[in-house]
């Protein structure tokens, strides 16, 4: 199979597609090698340490990925694709970035009638329930679900909890 073939056949599956692929110890979720200057991962140079926050790194193909430790997120390029070119060598095109959760993480309420469970979902997003334990209402309903919403941007960080 010649590497025009190959680009053509491939599709880069969306990062949370690619990482339950990863965590299945599936192939082909990486981008292709020797497409585009795309070169083995294994060539490129380590990727330790990793950035704050990011637990552990899955690659395959020419791309490696990170993973955020759970109820955080990344403030940038979450994949990299490894490279090789006559005078560079063999690099990376991207730096990993850091990942950061909301502070606090784990909200509480100084209101006795009000109880917060918080559990980390299959995104690995920290979703929090806040429920009245008097019977009471909020926001109009019996419950309020808060989840944390970062922007992937490290000039703007903004660590609230938004519903």
């Amino acid at each position: 199979m010649t590497p025009a073939i190959v680009s053509a056949d491939w599709t880069q599956p969306n990062y949370y597609d690619a990482r339950a692929a990863s965590f299945q110890r599936q192939s082909g979720w990486g981008h292709p090698v020797g497409v585009k200057a795309a070169a083995d991962w294994t060539m490129c140079p380590s990727l330790t340490p990793f950035p704050s926050g990011v637990a552990s790194v899955n690659c395959d193909g020419a791309t490696c990925m990170q993973i955020c430790e759970a109820g955080k997120v990344s403030m940038g390029r979450r994949r990299i694709k490894c490279r090789w070119k006559r005078k560079q060598g063999f690099f990376w095109k991207r730096a990993l970035s850091e990942c950061k959760g909301c502070d606090p993480e784990t909200p509480t309420s100084s209101d006795a009638n009000l109880s917060m469970t918080c559990a980390i979902n299959t995104k690995g997003f920290n979703v929090c329930m806040a429920r009245c334990t008097n019977g009471g209402k909020i926001l109009g309903g019996k419950k309020l679900k808060l989840k944390c919403k970062c922007p992937r941007s490290v000039s703007r960080v903004d660590h609230s909890l938004r519903n």
